[in-house]
């Protein structure tokens, strides 16, 4: 089945396809919309190329093919630990279930259930967390236009509200300071756990950066003893110059106890 219309003087056929493959009903169900386009002055060969287009697109412009993207971009800003921590945590929770879908069409209602099967492993704070940067995957899909809503937003209504345990009380006493070295002491931790405890006691550096530690990144023979931090090795890439910490010489270290 075909139609025949005119337009700018030269006549266009629009084929629905040929019988049987094409059952009667469908053909005239196609016919019925190519009418309709054509009284409001649209050309249907026109629009089924543009349908066409927008199918390959939403093929092309899965969550998945777009949270690559994302995360390529993140690549720079992030550290390589943080980066392929999240990278597993979405092939192993998120890719399975909406990775295939174009990502325009993707509800609130999908995302939930994506986070809802998370959850349901009682590990809320990974839940939280992956539901926030699916959030950054919708809003990188906004900003190139391909899809209109964030569905991560209303998704967090699924997730109970964290306890709010308040914060440690600051140590206000210098006796205080030694009683928590007092009872790291008596710990049953291995020499190398204790030193990464003192470590991250003296400095407030991230436990990432103290377990990758390197002693060639101390300088302790200098007046000022520095522990050297490469920027690359910092959860943000970003930062121009690497992390210095001013350390206390390691002489008057061994001399003084504080407990």
């Amino acid at each position: 089945a075909f139609v025949a219309q005119k337009a700018h003087g030269k006549v266009k056929t629009y084929s629905f396809g040929s019988y049987p493959a094409v059952p009667l009903e469908a053909a005239r169900i196609d016919l019925a919309e190519v009418k309709a386009l054509l009284r409001e002055n649209k050309d249907p060969v026109t629009q089924r190329r543009f349908n066409r287009a927008k199918s390959s697109a939403a093929n092309d412009n899965t969550f998945e093919a777009i949270a690559a993207e994302w995360l390529k971009m993140k690549q720079r800003e992030w550290s390589a630990g943080h980066h392929t921590k999240l990278a597993r945590a979405f092939e192993r929770d998120i890719y399975p279930a909406i990775g295939k879908l174009p990502i325009a069409s993707i509800t609130p209602a999908i995302v939930a259930k994506a986070i809802e099967d998370i959850h349901k492993r009682d590990v809320l704070e990974t839940a939280t967390r992956i539901l926030q940067h699916l959030s950054g995957v919708f809003r990188y899909a906004q900003a190139k236009g391909l899809c209109r809503d964030n569905p991560a937003l209303p998704a967090r209504e699924i997730l109970p509200r964290k306890k709010d345990t308040g914060r440690m009380p600051a140590l206000l006493e210098f006796s205080a300071l030694g009683d928590i070295f007092r009872r790291a002491d008596m710990a049953r931790i291995s020499p190398s756990v204790r030193m990464a405890h003192r470590l991250c006691a003296f400095t407030a550096a991230r436990i990432g950066n103290i377990i990758n530690a390197e002693w060639k990144k101390f300088d302790l023979e200098s007046d000022q003893p520095i522990w050297n931090i490469p920027r690359t090795k910092m959860k943000v890439k970003s930062r121009l110059i690497d992390h210095r910490i001013p350390l206390p010489h390691w002489k008057q270290t061994h001399r003084t106890r504080i407990y």
